[in-house]
């Protein structure tokens, strides 16, 4: 009798720890609880592949866009402080200083002031070199080339 006791006291427990581990079959109708991701804040993004060679590094191929006519206004000057166009192109000039700016071109031409986190577009139809300064900090030249 003792031993048949001992059986069912060890096949109730194995019952029991085995029944813990088990799902719990859904119920029609009754949504399914899903887990929740480690990091509900990130999504995943496709990796930008290159083509490279064993020997060779990769490269990337470069499309150009409206930041590469940007001159950013910084730290009382212009970076960059010379940059090429081609004609017709339009440069940009991004104030990231604590200063209000005016741009003073030698042609004559004068920007509007522009302040912190505000810009400033020209457009360049002739080819030439175009020096220009701040009117606010003389001392900060730049050049913008035509071709």
């Amino acid at each position: 009798m003792k031993i048949t006791a001992l059986c069912v006291a060890i096949f109730i427990a194995a019952f029991l720890v085995c029944g813990c581990t088990q799902q719990q079959a859904s119920v029609p109708g009754t949504p399914t609880p899903s887990p929740s991701p480690a990091t509900p804040h990130l999504t995943a993004k496709p990796i930008p592949t290159v083509s490279s060679t064993p020997f060779q590094m990769p490269t990337l191929e470069r499309t150009p866009s409206v930041s590469d006519n940007t001159v950013n206004i910084k730290g009382n000057s212009f970076d960059p402080n010379v940059i090429s166009i081609n004609a017709g192109a339009t440069v940009r000039w991004v104030n990231n200083d604590d200063t209000t700016q005016r741009l003073r071109f030698a042609d004559g031409t004068v920007s509007q002031l522009f302040s912190t986190g505000q810009s400033w577009s020209r457009r360049f139809n002739d080819n030439g070199v175009y020096q220009y300064s701040s009117s606010v900090i003389p001392s900060m030249q730049g050049t913008v080339k035509v071709v």
